[in-house]
């Protein structure tokens, strides 16, 4: 081959990598997982590009079934996922958002329903990640446990106990957060009428108090959390 023809390979070659590289710094498409069941063994991916969003129901890793092309998303759309694993779930309105304070430079907030005898909500905020090996996790109906509430998956630096004027405001949720996978789904304990959960249902803080002296034993008190926000 000529030194000419060379050149003009290198040429197209440098164009089509610019043209690629520009095409996925500049794609609007994200992806984000939607996990549901105790194991989480039901997987759904769902999409945000500039035609509007796609989910892929069938788990086939396209967005050409029947059904997976949603479209433009209006607020009072509800998106219904029947029979995963024997329960239905509600999908709402997703709203996508920035938020760099916490690692994650696109977010999408999901509210969905989890159906069955006692039905109830959830609500995740998941990371929109370019492909579907970056892509964020939510996981509904999964195993909850009530714990501290946490900022990007780690404690307030400084937490600290403190009475007075400005007392320490100690805030627990209830859901499923990973730190491992990057997931934070909570479960809606109120709503506009007021608290969803019987009065009676809440539950405790332990705080454990130093010895005031040498020989002394520790003071271990429990306080309920029974104030809801």
């Amino acid at each position: 081959m000529s030194a000419r023809g060379r050149w003009f390979l290198w040429s197209l070659l440098a164009v089509v990598v610019g043209l690629l590289t520009w095409r996925g710094l500049h794609s609007e498409n994200r992806f984000c997982w939607l996990v549901f069941g105790p194991n989480g063994e039901h997987r759904l991916l769902l999409s945000k590009t500039s035609r509007g969003w796609f989910l892929d129901r069938d788990g086939d890793g396209r967005f050409t079934g029947r059904g997976e092309a949603l479209g433009v998303w209006e607020r009072s759309r509800l998106v219904t996922l029947t029979n995963l694993g024997g329960v239905n779930y509600t999908l709402s309105f997703p709203r996508d958002y920035r938020d760099e304070t916490v690692g994650e430079r696109c977010l999408m907030e999901a509210d969905v329903g989890v159906g069955g005898p006692t039905p109830y909500r959830q609500l995740a905020d998941i990371g929109l990640g370019r492909s579907r090996r970056t892509a964020g996790i939510g996981h509904f109906n999964g195993p909850l446990t009530v714990q501290l509430q946490t900022v990007a998956w780690q404690l307030p630096p400084g937490l600290a106990l403190r009475r007075g004027e400005k007392p320490t405001d100690v805030r627990a949720l209830i859901g499923t957060v990973d730190a491992a996978t990057r997931c934070w789904t909570t479960v809606f304990v109120m709503n506009p009428k007021g608290c969803l959960f019987p009065t009676n249902v809440f539950p405790y803080v332990e705080v454990e108090f130093p010895a005031s002296g040498s020989g002394r034993e520790p003071i271990h008190v429990r306080y309920p959390l029974k104030e809801f926000c």
